[in-house]
C-alpha cells in the first residue's frame, strides 16, 4: 500500500548564519539534477523511520539565529545535487525564514506564505514546457489522509470550523477525535481507513473543499501530473500505482521549509490540532 502524498516534515535543525552549505556523503554515483527531480516526482512516499536531517553547517555567524527545516522532497533533492546548487537552495530558505521571523505570529504570517506559494505555482504553470497538473475540481483523493499544517494555519481553519458550527455537531467532533488518535508515524494506517473515516471534515456533500480559499500550504502545493486514478485508495492499496507522478515545485518546497519551525508555530496534523482545541474547551 502506498500513500500518494508527502506526509511529514523533517526534524528542524539549528542554524546561526545566512551563509550555509549542506554536506552530503555517498559512495554511489550521483544522478543528475534532472534525474533527481524526476525520481522525487515519481516516488511513492511511505512513512520512513526517523532519520537524521542532512547537516547544514554555517560558514560564518552574522548574529541571526533560528531553526531551519527541510521538507522531505527538498531534502531528497539536496542530497544528490551539486554543492553550489545546495547552497543556493539553502540560502533561499534562510532568506525566506528571515522574512517570516519578522512577521508576528498569527494569521497574517500564514496568509503571506499562502500568497507566495500561489504566486510561485502560477509562475510555474505558465512556464514553457511545464507539464500541467491533472488535479481538477471534485477530485479529492488527497483529502483522505492526514494533512500536516502549521499552528497558524490550524488557527485559521479552526475559526472556520467554529463559524460553520461544526464544533457543535457530535458526529463531526467524533470523527475529528477518532482521526486525531493517529500520530504522524501512523500515516499509512490512517490511509488504510475507509473513506468515511479518513475524509477531511471540510469536504462537503459534493466532495468539494468548503474552505478552499483558506486551504493550508500542504494542500496548495500538492499537485500531480499523472492520471488522478493513481491517487485513489483503491489503486494504491493494490500496490499498483507505478503511474503516479507528483508535480514537484522547488520554490514552494523552499517556502514550505522556511515556514516550518518558526518560533511559536508548532507543526502537526489538522485533526490533532482540532482535538486539542476541542478538549481545551470542555
Amino acid at each position: 500500500s502506498v500513500i500518494p502524498m508527502y506526509l511529514s516534515r523533517t526534524p528542524v535543525l539549528r542554524s546561526s548564519s545566512c551563509r550555509c552549505h549542506v554536506t552530503t556523503s555517498t559512495k554511489t554515483k550521483k544522478p543528475t539534477r534532472k534525474e533527481a527531480i524526476k525520481k522525487a516526482s515519481t516516488s511513492k512516499p511511505k512513512p520512513k523511520p526517523k532519520q537524521k536531517p542532512t547537516p547544514m553547517i554555517p560558514e560564518e555567524d552574522d548574529g541571526l539565529s533560528f531553526e531551519i527545516a527541510i521538507t522531505e522532497d527538498l531534502q531528497n533533492i539536496l542530497s544528490v545535487i551539486p554543492e553550489p546548487e545546495q547552497n543556493d537552495i539553502v540560502e533561499r530558505i534562510v532568506t525566506w525564514k528571515g522574512k517570516l521571523v519578522g512577521v508576528p505570529k498569527g494569521p497574517e504570517r500564514a496568509h503571506i506564505i499562502h500568497r507566495a506559494v500561489d504566486s510561485a505555482l502560477e509562475q510555474e504553470k505558465n512556464a514553457k514546457g511545464e507539464k500541467p497538473a491533472s488535479c481538477r475540481k471534485g477530485c479529492n483523493h488527497c483529502c483522505q489522509q492526514l494533512v500536516f499544517v502549521t499552528e497558524e494555519e490550524a488557527d485559521i481553519l479552526y475559526r472556520l470550523f467554529e463559524s460553520k458550527n461544526m464544533h457543535k455537531d457530535p458526529e463531526v467532533v467524533k470523527t475529528v477525535l477518532a482521526q486525531a488518535a493517529y500520530e504522524p508515524h501512523q500515516a499509512l494506517e490512517f490511509w488504510a481507513l475507509p473513506k468515511a473515516k479518513s475524509a477531511c471534515v471540510f469536504l462537503d456533500q459534493e466532495g468539494l473543499c468548503s474552505v478552499y480559499s483558506s486551504r493550508p500550504t500542504s494542500c496548495r502545493s500538492f499537485q500531480v501530473t499523472s492520471d488522478p486514478k493513481f491517487c485513489s485508495k483503491e489503486v494504491s492499496q493494490q500496490d499498483n500505482s507505478e503511474g503516479f507522478e507528483k508535480k514537484l515545485s522547488i520554490e514552494t518546497e523552499v517556502i514550505a521549509s522556511a515556514a516550518i519551525g518558526l518560533e511559536g508555530s508548532a507543526h502537526d496534523s489538522i485533526p490533532r490540532f482540532f482535538a486539542r482545541k476541542l478538549q481545551a474547551k470542555e
